[in-house]
């Protein structure tokens, strides 16, 4: 009788099963153990997120304003197999707020690893280059409204708007094509149309 090992830890988190197993089996003894009681809030979206969180069980809420500036409400429920902090990490930018409703285990992917994945591995770097984050579209959309009615409205109907937007992320160095899907409006994250001057410190 032949015992087969058990895969990755790391690999069995999509979109990190796109990394071959060798890598997977280097990366997991970095991951950190971590837990979350009832309530308690995981991500601020003024604070850095130290890495990437992976739920293993329980589950988180992300939060998000109200539309109309009453309060917070709850724009997407994570649950085991999920990965979370990532957004911030590529933007550079927090974005995510994460409170648990349950308790939480999960692991957590340092920021300066999870960095080396991306720029090692092709394949990861682009699955999240075109992963859609709740937070940030919710943060685009809020930016926009104050100037554009149809945003307002698409808030006021999440969650359909996760249903109908794609993003695309430029990663730091030169730049490369974003192969953009005709058909879109296209928005900087910040809420500036792409092709309105950057700021001085783009993110």
């Amino acid at each position: 009788m032949t015992s087969t090992s058990a895969p990755p830890l790391l690999r069995t988190f999509e979109p990190f099963d796109r990394l071959p197993e060798p890598i997977g089996t280097l990366i997991d003894p970095l991951l950190e153990p971590c837990r979350f009681r009832l309530g308690q809030t995981v991500l601020l979206p003024d604070v850095h997120p130290k890495g990437v969180l992976l739920i293993r069980s329980g589950q988180l809420r992300s939060l998000a304003p109200a539309p109309r500036g009453s309060g917070l409400r709850t724009i997407e429920r994570l649950g085991p197999g999920a990965v979370a902090g990532w957004v911030g990490l590529l933007r550079q930018k927090p974005c995510e707020q994460l409170r648990a409703t349950t308790e939480v285990d999960a692991l957590l992917l340092p920021a300066a690893p999870f960095a080396e994945l991306l720029a090692g591995h092709p394949s990861l770097a682009a699955a999240f280059q075109q992963r859609l984050a709740a937070s940030e579209l919710h943060a685009l959309l809020l930016a926009l409204a104050p100037h554009h009615p149809w945003a307002l409205d698409q808030l006021e109907a999440w969650p359909a708007p996760l249903g109908r937007s794609c993003v695309r992320s430029l990663m730091p160095g030169p730049e490369t094509g974003l192969a953009l899907p005709p058909g879109y409006g296209w928005f900087a994250s910040s809420g500036l149309p792409l092709g309105a001057p950057w700021p001085s410190d783009p993110a």
